[in-house]
């Protein structure tokens, strides 16, 4: 394939559509395609061999930031510049600037994929808290707001639901201290944040169950507190580690007994 031949809308020689031209001269041109983004050689042998050369030596460089640039990181038209300008500098001879693009690249592109891991993540976490207010709001409307017992179904739903507001929250103060995994698929993302207001829930209905079974009472004597457990139940959902440390705390006493 001859660099007169490269044009929008045909297929390249691995016959990947041509998306766009982002670079062209005498010598060379770069192009975008599905998959990324990759060079045409020149028409001169001898050149074309040069080029070859020192564009093997940002390949291994070059293949990390395509892969952190998958996904929405694909339509940041910045970031595809700056590939393309990286390319054009090793074609040209200057390897060690274009090593430097593809750095500032790749830790770019950490940070826009964190970001977006941490929206995704977010995100999910408000979902499921939403469904579980909502869930809440179908159950008191049909059942009424009477508490009848310490096991009623409508008062485990209000405990579960408060253990959903407190791991939301708890998620949306620590979202930026989130660790997020750049590399990771935003189904992980949104698993994780979903299983969190999850795992909230359960917490806050075992902390009531604790309360109720006298396991808390000297620590938490608010059992006769319908309040007090909601208060209670939201701490449980927004200090993630609350019920781990209740269950060594009472581990703890069953050993000194």
């Amino acid at each position: 394939m001859q660099l007169h031949d490269l044009r929008i809308g045909e297929q390249d020689q691995q016959g990947r559509e041509i998306l766009d031209i982002m670079w062209s001269t005498e010598d060379y041109a770069v192009y975008s395609h599905r998959t990324g983004i990759s060079p045409q050689f020149s028409d001169d042998p001898e050149l074309a061999h040069r080029q070859r050369a020192a564009f093997s030596q940002i390949g291994p460089l070059l293949s990390t930031v395509n892969a952190l640039r998958t996904g929405t990181i694909r339509r940041v038209e910045s970031i595809n510049r700056e590939i393309s300008r990286a390319i054009s500098q090793s074609l040209e001879g200057h390897v060690e600037h274009a090593h430097d693009i593809l750095v500032d690249v790749q830790t770019r592109l950490h940070k826009l994929r964190s970001l977006h891991g941490r929206l995704q993540y977010q995100l999910s976490c408000f979902v499921v808290t939403l469904l579980a207010v909502g869930g809440l709001a179908v159950a008191l409307s049909l059942g009424g707001f009477s508490v009848v017992s310490q096991l009623s179904p409508l008062l485990m739903a209000q405990i579960a639901t408060c253990g959903a507001l407190g791991g939301f929250l708890s998620v949306t103060v620590g979202i930026r201290r989130l660790d997020i995994d750049p590399h990771g698929n935003w189904k992980i993302n949104v698993i994780a944040g979903g299983s969190r207001i999850v795992i909230a829930m359960i917490g806050a209905v075992f902390v009531y169950f604790a309360i109720v079974s006298n396991l808390l009472l000297g620590l938490l004597p608010i059992e006769n507190s319908t309040t007090g457990v909601f208060a209670v139940s939201i701490a449980a959902g927004f200090i993630e580690f609350l019920v781990p440390n209740l269950f060594l705390h009472t581990g703890g006493n069953d050993n000194g007994a």
